[in-house]
């Protein structure tokens, strides 16, 4: 083996300090956490004597820094659900529905709404309930006349992984609440 020249230990230095940190963390980060990327700055300086080049590279303190966020649709508040009365059947159909916010119990809407065959009417959008970040609503829909028996309720919260509801009128004259979520 040839004796260590001084060439050959900066060039060693110089790539162990260019892959340091590019294996770092554990790769356990929730998408939740805020995760830093930080750009560093290389300066690289050459000098040459009468028979010996010598280029040194080194790695000042970081001059840029970029902050990424990355959360699940379920953790992002997003209040703008329209919720929808629909009629799929081939006859006039007479829905109620109703919204409770789930925190407090409170009925933050009511209607009964008369609709002709193959129709969508808007009812309600959960924005204007001026939801505090990520909330549950309950809502709830049943054929004009219907009992406890006859209602169908779904739970959404003002989350992005949410979609909108359709409180829907059905063949048989029952009502289904169809809705998304990822």
């Amino acid at each position: 083996m040839p004796p260590l020249s001084r060439r050959s230990v900066l060039l060693a230095l110089g790539a162990t300090v260019s892959t340091s940190g590019c294996l770092s963390g554990t790769g356990n980060e929730k998408p939740s956490e805020e995760t830093t990327s930080e750009s560093p700055t290389t300066t690289d300086t050459s000098t040459t004597t009468e028979s010996t080049e010598i280029t040194e590279t080194t790695t000042a303190s970081p001059t840029e820094t970029e902050t990424y966020s990355t959360a699940y649709a379920s953790e992002s508040p997003e209040p703008d659900h329209e919720i929808t009365a629909t009629n799929q059947s081939n006859e006039t159909r007479t829905v109620h529905a109703w919204i409770v916010r789930d925190a407090t119990g409170e009925r933050v809407f009511e209607a009964t709404k008369e609709l002709p065959p193959g129709t969508e009417a808007e009812l309600y959008n959960l924005e204007q309930a001026d939801p505090d970040g990520i909330e549950s609503f309950t809502i709830c829909g049943k054929p004009k006349g219907g009992d406890a028996q006859s209602e169908d309720c779904v739970t959404m919260k003002t989350s992005a992984c949410y979609g909108n509801a359709h409180v829907t009128a059905q063949d048989d004259g029952s009502v289904e609440i169809i809705y998304s979520i990822c």
